[in-house]
């Protein structure tokens, strides 16, 4: 098995949309033809630090114009897609370097905004979750749009929080295994005057050690 360098260049991304988060690609080097993502220690945390690089088969990752070099151990490098540019660096980096699109991005883009400025842990999440929230009730209805905000937003929002504790106990007791099953099946509702609740069952919390820190989830305003 050949092992991947422990060093590579950020030069290019895979679009997932037409704007928002784009797959990072890497290259070994500006010759190399072969792409690679990186491995985060925690799956779907933009907090996370890359632990590995892996090969990509694609041929389709569309080039940035400043690649930098990233190596393991470092913290997450994402690209994020704005105004016919793409963004690349910590979501802290890209948040600040779209500040002259944020009104734009508010009112054109609230899902892929809040997306951004959850990962980058700014100071105006509830705002612009409530301003995704409205988006969603405006174009699926009230009740719809609830529902597709707890699903897309909470649900992930909740998972990722264990996820982050789950990894704490597993390094903990070096333990191998994954995310149980358990910690991924928990209910999530509506709060009465808006907001919501995740309700996890005592066992799997227990999996945790019986100290999980409360999930840090946006909540939004139903009014």
């Amino acid at each position: 098995m050949n092992r991947q360098p422990r060093v590579m260049e950020l030069a290019g991304f895979i679009p997932l949309s037409q704007r928002g988060f784009a797959l990072p690609a890497y290259r070994a080097h500006k010759m190399a033809n072969g792409w690679h993502v990186a491995i985060a220690d925690v799956e779907g945390d933009h907090a996370a630090s890359i632990v590995d690089f892996e090969f990509l088969e694609t041929d389709d990752a569309r080039p940035i114009e400043e690649p930098f070099e990233v190596a393991v151990g470092d913290s997450w490098r994402d690209v994020f897609l704005w105004n016919g540019n793409a963004f690349a660096g910590t979501p802290r980096e890209i948040f600040d370097a779209v500040s002259p699109w944020e009104e734009e991005l508010w009112r054109a883009a609230p899902l892929s905004f809040l997306d951004l400025v959850l990962a980058a842990e700014a100071d105006i999440a509830a705002d612009a979750a409530h301003n995704a929230m409205v988006f969603l009730r405006r174009r699926l209805g009230v009740a719809q749009g609830s529902a597709c905000f707890r699903e897309t937003i909470i649900r992930p929002g909740v998972l990722l929080a264990l996820h982050r504790q789950w990894e704490v106990q597993r390094r903990g007791h070096n333990l191998e295994c994954p995310l149980p099953d358990a910690l991924r099946n928990f209910e999530v509702g509506d709060m009465e005057g808006g907001g919501f609740w995740a309700k996890i069952e005592p066992a799997s919390l227990a999996l945790l050690g019986g100290e999980a820190e409360q999930a840090r989830v946006v909540e939004a305003s139903s009014q």
